[in-house]
């Protein structure tokens, strides 16, 4: 149900959000926060990429600390749940949903991240002034490789703290979270968010369970190669 959507909508994100210990206080221009960032999380991905190759788990780590602190997950998942539901739910309906949307965010972002790490970028100015703005868009484009060129623009919310903060993606005029909604509508609408909360945190589960088995299965066959190759 999910992954289909997310390994097209996460290709930005495996690209560029990485405001790693840069606080929008050091400079005025989002723009520059940005671009100036997104390197951060691709180079210590490739830095690592042994320690990767034997603990996947690793990356998850990686993500959850140079780049999810700057998403704001609970401005997404108001979103996507729309004002009338959430103002319905619980809190501990609320915050489950919350953890398990990040979780279901952070194992998908782990696999395209190193995917897509080696395409280009580029930026465009931000057109109006932003000095008293709540929110920006960032436009960008991405080049792939043998492929067309795909049109990003970012969302970004000034939070309390002062920090622009990640909200939306909208990859050739589809957002992440018009996404996402459409996705969860109908769970929602038969079975309210605590029916959805049980959906994804399955869906996180499946998908927890299939990585270890992979990794075993991989492991396995390397003990094989070095059995074979000490023959």
């Amino acid at each position: 149900m999910f992954k289909k959507y997310l390994s097209t909508v996460l290709i930005a994100l495996s690209l560029t959000i990485s405001f790693s210990s840069i606080q929008a206080h050091e400079t005025s221009d989002p723009l520059v926060v940005l671009e100036g960032a997104t390197t951060e999380i691709i180079k210590q991905v490739k830095a690592k990429q042994p320690a990767i190759d034997r603990n996947p788990d690793l990356i998850l780590e990686l993500i959850e600390e140079i780049v999810f602190p700057h998403v704001d997950f609970d401005y997404m998942s108001r979103w996507v749940i729309g004002r009338s539901m959430w103002k319905k739910a619980s809190d501990k309906d609320r915050l489950a949903f919350r953890d398990e949307f990040k979780v279901l965010l952070l194992r998908t972002y782990a696999n395209v991240v190193r995917e897509y790490a080696n395409e280009k970028i580029v930026y465009y100015p931000i057109r109006a002034d932003y000095d008293d703005k709540k929110r920006i868009q960032i436009s960008s484009s991405i080049t792939q490789t043998n492929r067309d060129p795909i049109d990003v623009v970012y969302r970004l919310v000034l939070s309390s703290d002062g920090e622009w903060k990640l909200y939306d993606i909208v990859i050739e005029g589809v957002s992440l979270l018009k996404g996402f909604q459409s996705q969860f509508y109908d769970t929602l609408r038969q079975s309210g968010l605590a029916g959805l909360v049980i959906e994804v945190r399955q869906h996180n589960l499946d998908d927890k369970m299939k990585r270890e088995a992979d990794l075993k299965a991989k492991q396995k066959e390397v003990k094989k190669g070095d059995a074979d190759v000490g023959a």
